[in-house]
């Protein structure tokens, strides 16, 4: 009984002589090989699809480049009788191979017959992979790319840290959750004589220094704190569950480790820091009005300090306690 799926080969079909009929083919591949696998001679269609005489080339460098080792292999364990296997070989003019049933034999010790059934549908299927594999790798520049604008649309160009924009959404997602019982508190940072960094230095070693200032901000913060560039030189941190006395030791420790650090100018670096708590009744801009009004009374008392804001009296902003120089 026949295999599912194969027909038993009629006799009257079994005794005809097909070897003319192949040979002549322009569908159909047929080559002879000699013992080491180089072409002896080939047929209208190999010759066709060949990009230049394959006479006398090794068979193996027409497979593809990933299947040469193995059609080696299997090449040399042919036995007498016909094996087949589907390859990849004779790439187009696009060098993408194209997909063969390749049946092959060693009628003679030292000579073997190659014949090739080009399959169109598996050829068909390995140009829409090409299509799928240009779909995937467009889809994933898209998505870093998508990653990369959301990134940008959120940090500031210059500093890295996060921007204006991405701070104004930080800070009301923090005063709706400060109404639930989260406290959070703010602090404004300055660079002191900032101008002057400038006028010495130049720009762009100003530039170097806000770099420097934003990159220490950032490692001084925890992972649910933000640091963000407020504008110019002022930067602001929101410190998520912290209150004034947590919020007033963390930016004495960054001025400290600032004043001490190795800054980009020979003359070194400072900053002033107002501080401000959420206070019940705060709406989003109120804590960014007390810590930069404190942030102005660390100017005003000297720079390189940091002032915390006890809130306000009578609209007048009242501050208690003065840290640095």
């Amino acid at each position: 009984m026949a295999e599912a799926g194969k027909s038993p080969i009629p006799a009257i079909f079994a005794r005809a002589d097909l070897a003319a009929v192949t040979w002549s083919s322009t569908s159909v591949i047929a080559a002879t090989l000699d013992r080491s696998g180089h072409v002896l001679d080939v047929n209208p269609a190999f010759d066709q699809l060949a990009v230049s005489d394959p006479r006398g080339t090794d068979v193996v460098s027409w497979a593809s480049e990933g299947q040469r080792d193995s059609f080696r292999a299997w090449m040399h364990e042919a036995p007498q009788s016909w094996v087949t296997r589907s390859w990849s070989m004779l790439p187009d003019a696009d060098l993408v191979p194209r997909d063969f049933r390749v049946s092959m034999c060693r009628p003679a010790g030292d000579v073997f017959v190659l014949v090739g059934e080009p399959l169109r549908e598996a050829g068909l299927n390995l140009a829409l992979r090409d299509v799928n594999d240009e779909l995937v790798d467009e889809q994933r520049r898209l998505n870093i790319e998508g990653q990369r604008l959301r990134h940008d649309a959120q940090h500031d160009v210059l500093t890295g840290v996060a921007n204006r924009r991405a701070f104004d959404m930080r800070l009301a997602e923090a005063t709706r959750r400060a109404a639930s019982g989260t406290p959070f508190a703010l602090v404004m940072i300055d660079v002191d004589h900032f101008k002057r960094v400038n006028d010495r230095y130049g720009h762009p070693v100003g530039d170097a220094v806000l770099r420097w200032l934003g990159s220490t901000l950032q490692a001084a913060a925890r992972q649910d704190d933000l640091v963000a560039r407020f504008g110019g030189e002022e930067f602001v941190a929101l410190l998520a569950g912290s209150r004034a006395a947590g919020a007033a030791a963390w930016a004495e420790r960054v001025r400290v480790q600032v004043a001490v650090g190795p800054a980009p100018v020979p003359s070194g670096v400072t900053i002033s820091a107002g501080v401000a708590a959420w206070l019940p009744g705060d709406g989003v801009v109120d804590g960014i009005g007390r810590a930069d009004a404190a942030l102005y009374a660390a100017k005003a008392a000297g720079r390189d300090r940091v002032v915390v804001s006890a809130g306000s009296s009578a609209g007048r902003p009242l501050h208690e306690v003065v840290l640095g120089r």
